[in-house]
């Protein structure tokens, strides 16, 4: 019996383990660079088995576990390093292995990180479609600094003069983008929606905990919670635990604007006529496996405390090796995606950016959008045409009279050459923009050529007339300043950053 509990325990603790490292993996995901560094090197100091090495060593020659009977057995905990994939045949570069020459980082340009309004707008127009913006927009607007929408479908349905089920389903898509639970109506939702992300399918019983006996749930009331759903004690902690790992504000991590310094996490080089990407690992310490307590855990020398101990850790170990690498690789295959489909753009010819959303990104890759998303926010490459975000190589289809399209960033880039070749004294007005593109075929409304001058930090016509500045806003002002005949009604925060 004693076995038998004692197996039990060990269960438990695996499941408890899992909630935790799914929920760093995701914070990995959205880290740049420096801040993956100070994480890991955080975790080298707490971890015995990580140490900062200049050459990853296998712990081949150490001594073999030995059986009961002798015989050497192996130990999956250890063994895995033997088989680590190393991504070669996909294609994915380290920075490690290339000349420090040729990607020097850039660390001296400060950027605003963005807030959570701008950080769901720019995922919103990736996936909406175009009736459904203006609602979403305003319902992003309305949620509360726990990132919750609490007001009332029907008041604001009256408020927007429209229907009570396009609120409902602008809402359900807000609830589907990234930070997981945000846009729920409590702390209910919130974590039912978040569960929906976790690949969880084995902890059956957590959802009628949080659906049924949330506030049994805070009153600790865990013979209740076991009695009611008529399960073991011993899987309600565990669904406690995996609760206690979600997050009850999700929009917490999205304090107000804060600036930041840039390093690169992706490179993109032309090597051969062909575009390179390399992903940025120099600042992340090089990990490897601790040899002497490799050794120590190889040996029969332990107390089973000191066993069970020492394998928590190598596990924890393990993941955080696998972690790390998943995130350069999967931001590899992302930066790759865009550096191929864009191809006409990193070789200079910036009206050839083509439409792009997130959708056919997770979908080629097998990946969700959240996580896409995720790995291109706050994620910067240096290439050959300059410092670009990645969230800048996606952007909305325009419609062209031909039929055709092009993304938002090429329209932005006709704008902006449009004004920079106009008189001084006599600037063009939004109306007369509009005008222009029509020409070329680009079909625009004037809100949206307005929305697209302010997000490019342009001054309206008025105040270009005359100004020390021709084109750009100066530090302080606001392009809310426009004529009568410019006034583009209230406009969003999520134009995407222009190059740095």
């Amino acid at each position: 019996m004693a076995n038998l509990r004692l197996d039990t325990s060990l269960k438990l603790k695996q499941g408890l383990f899992l909630s935790p490292e799914h929920r760093q993996a995701i914070e990995l995901m959205i880290k740049p660079v420096v801040d993956v560094a100070l994480w890991v090197q955080q975790e080298i100091n707490e971890n015995p088995f990580l140490e900062d090495v200049e050459v990853m060593e296998e712990p081949d020659t150490e001594p073999e576990q030995i059986d009961e009977d002798g015989k050497p057995k192996p130990d999956e905990e250890l063994d895995w390093l033997r088989f680590y994939h190393d991504g070669s045949d996909l294609g994915y570069v380290s920075s490690r292995h290339v000349p420090h020459e040729d990607i020097q980082g850039i660390e001296h340009i400060k950027v605003d990180t963005p807030s959570l309004a701008e950080h769901l707008l720019w995922q919103l127009r990736q996936i909406a479609a175009p009736d459904q913006i203006p609602v979403g927009e305003f319902l992003i607007h309305s949620l509360d600094p726990r990132g919750f929408f609490t007001g009332s479908f029907e008041e604001t349905a009256q408020l927007l003069g429209t229907s009570v089920e396009s609120i409902q389903h602008a809402l359900t898509l807000i609830q589907s983008l990234d930070p997981p639970g945000v846009g729920a109506r409590d702390l209910r939702e919130s974590l039912l929606i978040q569960l929906d992300h976790l690949d969880e399918s084995s902890l059956t019983y957590v959802r009628p905990v949080i659906e049924r006996h949330l506030d049994d749930l805070t009153r600790r009331n865990y013979k209740k919670i076991s009695s009611s759903l008529k399960i073991k004690l011993e899987k309600v902690m565990e669904a406690v635990d995996l609760i206690g790992s979600l997050n009850p504000h999700p929009a917490r991590d999205f304090g107000g604007p804060e600036t930041r310094y840039i390093v690169p996490d992706v490179f993109v080089r032309e090597v051969g006529g062909k575009l390179e990407v390399i992903v940025n690992e120099n600042p992340i310490p090089r990990m490897g496996m601790n040899s002497r307590y490799v050794s120590m855990l190889r040996s029969g020398n332990l107390t089973p405390e000191e066993r069970q101990y020492l394998k928590e850790k190598v596990t924890n170990a393990r993941w955080i090796l696998n972690a790390v690498y998943q995130r350069s690789l999967s931001l590899y295959l992302v930066a790759r995606y865009v550096v191929d489909f864009q191809s006409d753009f990193f070789r200079g010819q910036f009206d050839r950016l083509r439409p792009l959303t997130l959708k056919p990104v997770a979908d080629a890759l097998h990946l969700s959008i959240s996580t896409i998303s995720r790995l291109t926010s706050s994620k910067y490459a240096d290439t050959p045409v300059g410092l670009y975000e990645l969230k800048y190589f996606f952007s909305n289809r325009v419609p062209t009279a031909e039929g055709k399209s092009l993304s938002g960033q090429a329209v932005k880039q006709k704008l902006r050459a449009m004004i920079e070749a106009e008189d001084p004294a006599e600037p063009l007005s939004d109306v007369e923009i509009l005008e222009r593109l029509t020409r070329e075929g680009i079909q625009l409304q004037r809100r949206t050529v307005a929305k697209y001058r302010e997000g490019l930090g342009i001054l309206p016509r008025r105040l270009r007339r005359g100004a020390g500045h021709p084109h750009s806003a100066p530090a302080g002002s606001s392009s809310d300043e426009s004529d009568p005949d410019e006034h583009s009604g209230e406009t969003t925060a999520d134009e995407r950053r222009e190059p740095v």
